[in-house]
């Protein structure tokens, strides 16, 4: 019946996060074997940042928030090590800041409300970065987005103010980018 058709679909699910897993591991590998043979590449080296947020991501559909925030902590660490050296680069803050974001989601997994806060901070202060230049419509839509993430944390510690302040500057952002390009669907 419906109980087993659920089994069913539980243990494929766990087949396919151990499957997701092992090709994570696998890319792992690779990206500090590269990094190995070329330390001096900045490429390889955000590829071992990618490395961890991808294996930080299937720890956290596991359920092992405690390792997924590990895992996306080093990811930051060297993403935020790149940006040092080409601080400007917009490709690089953005990675950071969707770093940032999952470091977020995972401390709001663990209830740590707080310390999720001040990661939606650090992930919307770097894309405002990109919003700001006003160059990238989808830089900007995504500031907006981890607004409202911030906005959400901020409701749920009883910050009203500060939640209702970046409601106010997310709902902005859609109404001038749509001023600037009426016929962008997007």
């Amino acid at each position: 019946g419906a109980g087993r058709h659920g089994e069913r679909r539980g243990h494929e699910q766990h087949v396919e996060l151990g499957q997701a897993q092992a090709s994570m591991e696998k890319y792992m590998r690779y990206s500090q074997e590269l990094r190995d043979r070329a330390p001096d590449n900045p490429g390889y080296r955000m590829e071992l940042a990618y490395a961890h947020s991808n294996l930080g991501s299937v720890a956290r559909a596991r359920g092992d928030a405690e390792l997924a925030l590990r895992e996306f902590r080093v990811a930051a660490q060297i993403s935020e090590s790149e940006l040092k050296s080409q601080p400007g680069d917009a490709a690089r803050i953005s990675d950071l800041a969707d770093i940032w974001s999952w470091i977020n989601s995972t401390l709001l997994d663990l209830g740590r409300l707080q310390e999720s806060e001040q990661a939606a901070v650090k992930a919307a202060d770097l894309m405002r970065i990109l919003h700001d230049q006003g160059k990238d419509a989808r830089a900007s839509a995504k500031y907006a987005d981890y607004l409202l993430l911030l906005a959400d944390i901020q409701l749920q510690l009883g910050q009203v103010a500060a939640a209702t302040d970046q409601f106010e500057s997310a709902r902005d952002i859609p109404t001038s980018l749509l001023a600037r390009a009426p016929s962008n669907a997007f």
